[in-house]
């Protein structure tokens, strides 16, 4: 495992992010996830968040691994502001404000004209949910960290595609399954959404190369260093 994204669902009282780990083949690794408690209103909620998107964890290759990049929904009306205020400043750090949109769409597609000031992508999350489905019906292209607590399968599980007559014409949709969340299948969405708009540009060669004979870490600054068994359980 040499990438990883994260997606982040914002809820009313928290934010959910899952972090999914890529390798060079066609393999996804659903690394662990997280919960932040805290309004979107206010800030330390996103102090929170800033953090854990700068952590680094301790590679099995000898160096340390950080987040390739991150997709936060902005989709709620009342959360928006707050979502384009924290994640403008940090397009340097490919954290994306991003929206999901249903039907025949492009998995990630950037808008044509800025919103405050910034960018906001477009997530098709129908065709990201049938490929991600179909997944989980092909065998060993997505695995699973032992650390995921049952809840988060059960979310990730939490719709379901069906067959709706619209207009006279039959429309697939994906519906809510009755007593169960979604937050953990929103969240991979995302994830996958920036990783096929990043790993393109990957070097998987020389990133290899750098998780086993890594730079010294300068003194100041330094960010957050976690030993993570989800990421052993990953590769």
């Amino acid at each position: 495992m040499l990438g990883i994204t994260a997606g982040v669902d914002v809820q009313r009282d928290r934010l959910e992010c899952t972090f999914i780990g890529w390798d060079e083949g066609k393999t996804a690794y659903a690394l662990g996830h997280r919960v932040i408690y805290g309004l979107p209103s206010d800030s330390e909620t996103w102090v929170e968040l800033d953090g854990l998107l700068q952590t680094r964890w301790r590679h099995p290759l000898g160096g340390q691994i950080g987040i390739d990049a991150a997709a936060i929904d902005s989709g709620d009306g009342e959360t928006m502001e707050a979502v384009y205020r924290f994640c403008r400043p940090r397009t340097n750090r490919r954290i994306y404000a991003i929206k999901g949109d249903a039907g025949r769409r492009p998995w990630i597609e950037r808008t044509k004209n800025k919103a405050a000031g910034g960018w906001l992508w477009i997530v098709g999350v129908d065709g990201l949910k049938s490929h991600i489905f179909s997944r989980l019906t092909r065998g060993n292209t997505m695995r699973f960290s032992k650390d995921l607590p049952p809840v988060w399968f059960e979310q990730l599980a939490g719709e379901r595609a069906v067959l709706r007559r619209v207009g006279g014409q039959t429309v697939r949709r994906w519906e809510p399954v009755l007593g169960r969340r979604n937050e953990a299948l929103d969240c991979t969405v995302y994830a996958f959404a920036v990783w096929d708009l990043h790993h393109r540009n990957v070097n998987w060669s020389a990133r290899a190369e750098q998780l086993a004979n890594p730079m010294p870490m300068p003194v100041v600054a330094r960010p957050r260093q976690v030993e993570s068994n989800w990421i052993k359980n990953g590769m």
